[in-house]
């Protein structure tokens, strides 16, 4: 599953090229690099499957996906697109928090191990205890993960202007106390 994900990670960094080519109506070559991409992964589906199993599958889609990317950033050389790297940035910014969650992976998995497990003799609290645990686990894991997206955010300066003023005008209709809603802006725009 690691290896799938990493292959559409990198698949999402197309993602504006092939937005802008849509625009562009050249859907020619959308259609050319995806049927390809379909071809490659069709054939590596074919060899690897039988000798590795799921792994092999991950991999071909991964290669595949991989391959579609590069074949989309060679057609934005072609067709002379220019995409501005800031667009880039929050993708970055995912990346490495994922990178981040993975290298704290293995401290959760012995924290979830650690929970009490089912046995036929639980009472209901123990039960209801267990689910209630595993639930604060996943919500710190989302948080820890929110919060890292955040930090790498910042410390890229990905955010600007118009970014701040959306999220602080969200705060703003939640009812959120105006001294938050301006050290939040503060904190967001520190750099500008």
């Amino acid at each position: 599953m690691i290896l799938y994900s990493l292959g559409l990670f990198v698949s999402v960094y197309a993602s504006p090229i092939y937005c802008v080519l849509t625009g562009m109506k050249r859907l020619d070559i959308i259609v050319k690099v995806i049927l390809l991409n379909v071809v490659v992964n069709t054939i590596l589906n074919w060899f690897l499957i039988p000798i590795y199993g799921i792994n092999g599958a991950a991999f071909s889609s991964a290669f595949s996906n991989i391959l579609m990317t590069a074949l989309f950033f060679l057609a934005k050389d072609m067709t002379y697109l220019k995409v501005p790297r800031d667009i880039y940035k929050p993708l970055l910014a995912g990346f490495l928090a994922l990178l981040a969650i993975y290298a704290i992976k293995p401290m959760l998995v012995d924290l979830l191990y650690a929970l009490p497990h089912a046995s036929t003799s639980e009472s209901l609290f123990t039960d209801i205890f267990r689910k209630l645990s595993k639930a604060f686990v996943l919500g710190f894991l989302c948080l820890a993960s929110a919060c890292t997206y955040l930090m790498f955010l910042l410390l890229m300066k990905a955010l600007h202007k118009d970014d701040v003023n959306i999220v602080t005008g969200g705060m703003r209709r939640l009812g959120v106390p105006e001294r938050l809603v301006s050290f939040t802006g503060r904190i967001l725009l520190r750099d500008e």
